[in-house]
């Protein structure tokens, strides 16, 4: 009874075995087709555009392939920008416009060359060389432009009532300048080295300001010499009474 019953059992466990073992050697082989080769290998990609959820990444970016593979051109702008809209510009969107520009040169070829220059930094400032000939470019910067009155009066006219639009190196020359109140006292506030011309004198009439706050409320205060701090008693012996 038992040797008979074997045979059977067998046969029973035999189609199991084999399941189990193809199962593991597909598994083993390969993993489920994505939709990049079900896009791919679609016969009809309109029906395979079904398969995504719209406004996801994926549907606006295969929905403009699809678009520019029909040489639809004028849907694919609607769709980039609702793209961008809601994704903003990631590296896809950036494919699918170069794409864009790229496949519609024949209809616009213009608009294709101003995408491209500033897409690929390009710039077309060379000029041709004619031998023999004299040049008749300006040999030197014209000094109105770029002379340091210019350029000074230029930064007080953004920046009315403050010194923000100078560097530290301006600041000497500004503080022998005709600054107004703000504009000077902004300067205080910036100061941190002593080696200013004046500054004892520029330091005192900072103090005369209604809106100072004393001696010791600037940086510069603690960073003066022994011979400046002198110079600024001689002209206010009352700093003597300054705790800092």
């Amino acid at each position: 009874m038992l040797r008979d019953s074997f045979p059977l059992a067998a046969k029973l466990l035999a189609p199991l075995s084999f399941l189990l073992l193809t199962g593991i050697q597909l598994q083993a082989q390969g993993r489920p087709i994505g939709f990049d080769e079900t896009w791919s290998l679609a016969a009809d990609r309109a029906k395979a555009l079904e398969k995504l959820i719209p406004g996801t990444r994926d549907y606006y970016y295969y929905s403009c392939l699809h678009r520019q593979d029909l040489k639809d051109f004028d849907a694919v702008g609607p769709l980039l920008a609702a793209w961008v809209k809601r994704h903003g510009r990631t590296t896809r969107v950036i494919e699918i416009e170069n794409r864009q520009a790229l496949l519609t040169f024949a209809k616009d070829p213009q608009k294709t060359y101003d995408f491209l220059k500033p897409r690929l930094g390009l710039t077309f400032n060379h000029r041709r060389q004619v031998p023999g000939q004299k040049p008749d470019l300006p040999t030197s910067l014209d000094q109105r432009l770029i002379s340091s009155e210019t350029l000074a009066r230029r930064a007080l006219e953004r920046h009315p009532r403050t010194v923000n639009g100078f560097q530290s190196t301006a600041y000497a020359a500004l503080a022998a300048s005709n600054l107004d109140e703000n504009q000077f006292m902004s300067l205080m506030t910036k100061l941190r080295d002593p080696d200013i011309a004046g500054l004892p004198a520029l330091v005192i009439r900072q103090l005369a300001n209604r809106r100072s706050r004393g001696f010791g409320s600037l940086a510069i205060h603690s960073r003066m010499f022994l011979a400046q701090l002198d110079e600024c008693l001689g002209l206010r012996p009352d700093l003597l009474r300054s705790s800092a």
